[in-house]
């Protein structure tokens, strides 16, 4: 059995992709500094779970033995994070990076698989749908601190040419998680907040255009990645669409069939006002394609939300 080291695994997408990789007949091995979450211990026959820092070599050295590839999804910033603590992160981010590189290479793994963000790491857009050569320039410091690890990750291909860099430019993706309590993201976030009969802040007037991918066709887009062969370094990987957050709200509101109060802020000049990203390198290279739509992704996460939100 082909094993794969996760390192930053016990989080909303990480969780995810474990149980994708063990339907796929993958050993896992995760590294995270939280411990394996209770809902994935009936695949704990798969699993290997360490709790340490990527800023520790040994440990990192330990997790990636026997391994044939790398997910890298730990990090120190967080998109909602201070603008300035997310800039002081970044160096734990480029330090826990030198380690996986070094480890990697002493290990004999020699392909990484890098989780960034096609959200932030554009900026204000030149063209729509942005593709992979579109223009970065990210306005948020955790775009910038995204792709400082792409190009860090990218130069080591001259430096280290035993090692392979993909990375993986991710929309904005949403679906069910076992700990709804820490919902994060617009979607599950809304939907929450609805079921607690809490008002929904949106900053500026609601007509944000963002592309959102379901959990689902994420993990299913990432499993086609690790194991394509070819050349391409980055890829998008997104739905293609883009909504509106008033849309988003609507959609939710119809399918809750509770009336939303929205208490809308002042805009805030950080944000971006479209982004869509092109996916059509993912569906040439990968064969993939989005399966799940925003109604029918909407409508999972509010059915999930709803019966274990009753749990808690």
């Amino acid at each position: 059995m082909t094993k794969i080291t996760i390192l930053g695994g016990a989080g909303f997408i990480g969780s995810h992709l474990i149980k994708g990789l063990v339907k796929s007949d993958y050993q896992v091995s995760v590294l995270d500094i939280a411990p394996c979450p209770i809902f994935l211990n009936d695949l704990n026959h798969n699993i290997e779970w360490t709790i340490g820092s990527i800023l520790d070599p040994k440990v990192v050295r330990k997790v990636l033995a026997g391994s044939s590839k790398v997910i890298h999804l730990a990090s120190s910033a967080i998109p909602s994070g201070n603008q300035i603590q997310t800039m002081l992160d970044m160096g734990n981010d480029i330090s826990g990076l030198t380690n996986i590189i070094r480890m990697m290479s002493e290990e004999g793994v020699s392909q990484i698989l890098f989780s960034s963000s096609g959200g932030t790491v554009y900026g204000d857009h030149q063209y729509l749908p942005l593709d992979e050569v579109h223009p970065t320039d990210p306005k948020v410091a955790y775009g910038v601190a995204k792709l400082t690890s792409e190009k860090y990750l990218l130069m080591q291909e001259y430096t280290n040419p035993n090692v392979i860099a993909k990375i993986a430019r991710i929309s904005n993706p949403y679906g069910y998680k076992a700990n709804f309590s820490k919902a994060q993201g617009l979607i599950p976030v809304v939907i929450k907040k609805m079921l607690d009969g809490e008002s929904i802040e949106i900053w500026g007037d609601g007509t944000n255009v963002r592309d959102y991918l379901y959990i689902d066709d994420l993990i299913n887009g990432l499993i086609k990645y690790l194991e394509y062969d070819g050349n391409e370094k980055i890829m998008n990987l997104g739905s293609g669409q883009g909504y509106s957050v008033n849309e988003i709200l609507g959609f939710i509101e119809s399918f809750l069939r509770i009336p939303c109060h929205m208490n809308y802020l002042p805009s805030r000049d950080f944000d971006v006002k479209k982004n869509i990203l092109s996916i059509e390198k993912a569906k040439g290279c990968l064969g993939w394609n989005p399966q799940v739509d925003i109604y029918a992704g909407i409508e999972k996460t509010v059915n999930e939300m709803k019966v274990n939100l009753k749990r808690l």
